[in-house]
């Protein structure tokens, strides 16, 4: 696999990104603004790989749906994971929103952290609680997902016609 090197556009993200995840251990928070920053790459993804994207507009698709439609369209070298924990950091979100007391959230978490890159052994800071740590890995993670993402947006493949004329042919 081959990234694309850094641009303006990307520099960008990466501050962006930084700029509105929040400081907090609040994980409801923080997760569903992870979610909102990584959709938002998703959808870019898929907008610059359309060639009349307001047709699709109506459909008005759902997260999870985006996540497999930017997949289909990649013909980058992105690794699988990242559409994988794109997926899970998904899933987790609807998790949160949708039940007061959801449980195996650090479960989840660690698990997107380790797809991602991280080590299992890593994922205990210390001094820190299980849970906080587990945010904090998250967030690196989630971080390194969404600067995935980000270096191919901006970048449509490249689209070449070339018509090669048979000197015999003319």
């Amino acid at each position: 696999m081959s990234l694309p090197t850094s641009d303006a556009h990307a520099i960008a993200s990466f501050r962006k990104f930084y700029k509105l995840l929040p400081r907090s251990e609040d994980a409801s928070l923080v997760v569903l603004k992870l979610h909102l920053l990584v959709e938002e790459q998703v959808r870019a993804f898929i907008d610059e790989r359309l060639p009349n994207k307001e047709a699709i507009e109506g459909a008005k698709l759902e997260c999870h749906q985006a996540i497999c439609l930017a997949e289909s369209l990649s013909t980058e070298d992105i690794h699988p994971n990242v559409w994988e924990a794109a997926r899970r950091l998904n899933s987790l979100r609807n998790q949160i929103a949708h039940n007061l007391e959801p449980r195996g959230v650090l479960d989840r978490m660690n698990g997107i952290s380790t797809l991602i890159g991280l080590p299992p052994e890593i994922l205990k800071i210390d001094g820190k609680t299980p849970e906080a740590a587990g945010l904090e890995n998250l967030s690196f993670a989630v971080s390194m997902l969404y600067n995935e993402l980000s270096l191919f947006v901006k970048r449509k493949p490249a689209q070449v016609l070339s018509i090669i004329q048979d000197k015999s042919d003319a």
